[in-house]
Formats: structure tokens, sequence, C-alpha cells
């Protein structure tokens, strides 16, 4: 736990050095605007605005962006690297898209690439996202689902774990599969390479096979850094992958199977995680 305490204690004295600076008309010591200086200047009450809250929607906000899309990475570096074929595929389009692995494309240009495109959506369902139910009530409504009318302020909830490994919707469930965002049952309407992923038909819904993807939750209260999150995922697996070739050291799927559930997934206590050689 000290290594949690201490990034608490970072954290805060962050946000003390902000708010001081706010308060005394200081220039910031950053040179780019943060979350916590245009909070500071919101109209927002007092009671929200307090070192509290303030520490609080930080470690909220690393928290969140930090654990969910390192285990999509984990998932994915894993996933590519013990499988012979998924490698040679995605090096093969990673080649042709990008000649010279000094000079990396944007995030939209990956986001094209229809192969790393059905990765990154694969890794992402076996990765979870939040596997934490998260209870969502309606004070006002009641909520149809199928059969079910659940009444006006009625917890109830969800979690992307069973979400993602239901056999009907993503067929073999554990596997990692990016084959499964490429096939079509309709072709796509649009000439754009990502439509490819997007127009995928789930085989026993005859609905988009995205639509039962949900790492980032969904609606109103879908995750705020998502874009985000997609650019790092693109940006890393699109370059490492392209750059560098890796080997496995000491890792089995036993240091990257989720058998807790911590809010975020986790392995099995004492594993080590992904660990790789660079060759």
């Amino acid at each position: 736990m000290v290594p949690v305490f201490k990034f608490q204690n970072e954290i805060t004295a962050q946000i003390k050095r902000i708010v001081r600076e706010d308060a005394d008309g200081d220039k910031q010591t950053t040179d780019h605007k943060t979350i916590f200086s245009e909070m500071l200047k919101s109209d927002l009450p007092k009671e929200e605005l307090s070192l509290d809250r303030l520490k609080h929607e930080a470690l909220s906000i690393t928290g969140g962006g930090v654990d969910t899309v390192k285990n999509a990475l984990v998932t994915a570096s894993y996933a590519i690297i013990s499988n012979p074929a998924i490698h040679k595929q995605m090096h093969a389009e990673l080649v042709e898209a990008m000649p010279d692995p000094n000079k990396p494309l944007t995030v939209p240009e990956f986001e094209r690439l229809p192969y790393l495109n059905a990765i990154v959506q694969e890794s992402l369902r076996l990765s979870y996202g939040i596997t934490q139910r998260l209870q969502r009530v309606d004070p006002l409504f009641p909520v149809t689902f199928q059969n079910y009318t659940i009444p006006p302020n009625t917890p109830f909830s969800m979690t992307s774990y069973i979400q993602h490994r239901n056999p009907l919707v993503f067929p073999s469930p554990s596997t990692f599969n990016p084959d499964r965002w490429l096939r079509l049952t309709n072709p796509p309407s649009s000439s754009s390479e990502r439509s490819v992923v997007n127009s995928t038909i789930a085989p026993s819904t005859g609905k988009p096979l995205s639509r039962y993807l949900v790492a980032f939750g969904r609606g109103p209260r879908s995750c705020l850094g998502q874009n985000f999150a997609m650019a790092q995922l693109f940006l890393y697996l699109g370059t490492m992958f392209r750059r560098c070739e890796f080997e496995l050291f000491e890792t089995g799927e036993r240091e990257i199977e989720m058998v807790s559930n911590y809010f975020a997934p986790f392995p099995e206590a004492g594993t080590k995680g992904l660990r790789v050689r660079v060759k």
C-alpha cells in the first residue's frame, strides 16, 4: 500500500500548488492547461472545489485511465506475441502502411488499418475495462429490459465481463480472435476501412457486433477518456509492433487471465504479469 499512499500524497501536493497559483493569480508552473485549473475557473459550487473533492477527482481520472488501458495493452500484446499467425498478419499490414518504422502514422491512419483495428476491438473485449458492476437508477420512470419492468428508484447493474463473454454473441469467447470483427454478414456501405469493423454482424442477433462491446460503458455515463484511450492503444500497438520484435519471457495465460475483480480485472495473486524480451 506504500506506493498507493505515496501517489495520493503526490496528487494532493500538485493540486495544492494549482489551487495556490489560482488564488494568487500566479502563472502556472506547467506549460499547459490542466483539468483542475479549468475546474477552478468554472462556476461549480464551492463545496465541489474542496481539496478533498479535487483529490478524489484526480484519483478517479488517473485510476480509470491507467489500469484499463494497461490491461488492454497487455491482453493485445500477449495475444500478438504468443500467436504467430496473428503477429504475421498484423506485421504485414503495418509494414505496408508504414514502410519507414521511424515515421509513425497518425491516429486516424492507424484506425483505418482493418486488422489492427480488429485487434484493438478484441483486446478491449477480453480486458473488459471496468469489471465492477456499475449501478444505475432511473428516479422517475420504469426501465424495460426484455420481459422485465424495473420500477423507478430501483438500482440495477451489469458487468462487462459477462457481456463480453456471452457465447451467443461472441462464439468461443475465451479465444482471442480478431477475425470475429472482420467477418461480414452484410457488406459495409462505406468504403472506409474502419467500417469493416463497425459493420460486423453478431451471428445470433443480426445486430452490429460493436453494439455489444461495453468496455467504455454506454450512454451519457460512458467513459470521458474513451478517445484518448483508443489513441493510446493504436499508437502503442501500431508503433511498437512495427519497430520491435518481442518474445515472451516466463509468461503464460496464468499471468494474463482475470481471476479477481477489484473494480478492474486482476490476474492470479503473485503472478508477475506480462514479461517479454526484445529480439
